[in-house]
């Protein structure tokens, strides 16, 4: 059952203005240790900004479908955004989050960008038990 769809649209160009500006607040306030762990291993300027803007584009997007926005609850950092095995963005969904369904749930995010843009959609599911008759 479908718990809702988030899509968010980022300028590239605006986040590289802000990494330059408060590049250590802005980058703690987003990434987790983990992903900030990633973004470190990244050489490029231009591929960080881009992995960068894409991480937020999916957080928005990730707020936006279950429909919290992003707060002190709902936290960027909390909205952990990992390579599954086979580099597949995977939303790390926190407790605060899962907690309040009675059946699992799963994510689906996707992330791409463009020289200017980058985009991101998450869909959040319940999965409902099957019952074998």
């Amino acid at each position: 059952m479908l718990i809702g769809i988030g899509l968010d649209l980022v300028d590239i160009e605006r986040i590289q203005r802000i990494v330059t500006r408060e590049e250590t607040s802005f980058i703690r306030l987003l990434l987790s240790e983990r992903e900030l762990h990633l973004y470190e291993q990244l050489r490029a300027p231009r591929r960080r900004t881009e992995w960068l803007s894409g991480r937020f584009a999916a957080k928005e997007a990730a707020s936006k479908a279950f429909g919290t926005g992003l707060s002190s609850v709902v936290t960027p950092k909390s909205l952990e955004i990992l390579p599954d095995s086979l580099g597949k963005p995977e939303l790390m969904i926190p407790a605060v989050l899962v907690n309040q369904y009675k059946e699992p749930i799963r994510s689906h995010v996707t992330i791409t960008h463009t020289k200017h843009t980058a985009a991101a959609v998450v869909m959040i599911e319940r999965i409902e038990a099957v019952i074998n008759h």
